[in-house]
């Protein structure tokens, strides 16, 4: 599409001034963006419900911080509810957002609409964490729109990889939007084996299902996984991508907002508020 002038405009050439920001005009309190992906019950929505501790009476927050607390859980799952239970006291706020048509089929639209509705009331927040939890669970809805509304085909259809333009896009726009929100975001997925061929024979290999382009919207990746021991069961987390810096260490054990914060903190920020 070409870009034209309106008509009866007049032409405004700005200068660089008006155009460009010094660097020390623009530090400000950095928010965090969270990608966590792992297998079923490894610690996703446990890593979101975290965040709610880190605030003002946090052992280690400063007045550089800006708090994680409230918490504002986008859920497509059904159960942040309960899990937020072990988190007594803490301010944990959460919305369903998976839209039943009453039948075994769920209504993708309403559900990616009460998303985008959930995410447009809280653009004016000045702390607090936004979670999309899962990030799966709305690339599969907005694929079943692109199918159902737009392409006009089964839920079930093939789409060709040139058909996914507005999937991108409605993607892209709400990762956006979460970004430009002056909070903290997590977006979590879930993990899929890949298989070597048609007959499904497992690799051990681990994929996050959410849109290819998100690592590109957060300053961090985190795998979390769960192990399964004599003991019982460990949970580790592997920093995979962290944007502000080469971390020396990323091999972590069980992982909570407040530890993965102060471990990347140090990074946040180039120029001193």
């Amino acid at each position: 599409m070409a870009w034209v002038k309106p008509p009866n405009q007049p032409t405004v050439v700005k200068t660089k001034e008006q155009l460009f920001t010094s660097i020390h005009e623009l530090a400000k309190k950095q928010t965090l963006k969270i990608g966590a992906r792992g297998i079923a019950d490894s610690g996703k929505t446990h890593l979101c419900c975290s965040a709610s501790e880190f605030d003002e009476n946090c052992p280690t927050f400063t007045k550089e911080d800006i708090p994680a607390s409230p918490v504002y859980i986008l859920e497509t799952e059904g159960g942040a509810a309960q899990l937020a239970q072990n988190f007594p006291g803490r301010d944990i706020k959460v919305l369903n957002c998976y839209v039943s048509t009453g039948d075994p089929q769920m209504d993708c639209k309403a559900s990616l609409d009460l998303m985008k509705e959930a995410i447009n009331s809280l653009r004016d927040l000045e702390r607090g964490t936004i979670c999309i939890d899962t990030g799966t669970d709305l690339w599969e809805w907005i694929g079943g729109v692109l199918r159902l509304e737009i392409l006009k085909v089964d839920l079930a259809a093939r789409v060709a990889p040139s058909d996914y333009k507005w999937a991108n896009a409605e993607y892209r726009s709400i990762m956006e939007r979460c970004r430009a929100i002056n909070a903290h975001f997590i977006i979590t997925a879930v993990d899929s084996e890949v298989f070597r061929d048609a007959k499904l024979t497992p690799t051990g290999v681990y994929k996050a299902d959410w849109q290819k382009w998100t690592p590109r919207y957060v300053d961090c990746v985190i795998r979390l996984m769960k192990e399964e021991t004599k003991a019982g069961y460990t949970y580790r987390s592997f920093i995979e991508k962290f944007r502000h810096h080469r971390l020396e260490q990323r091999d972590f054990l069980a992982m909570d907002f407040i530890t993965l914060y102060n471990i990347v903190k140090p990074y946040l920020r180039s120029v001193k508020v």
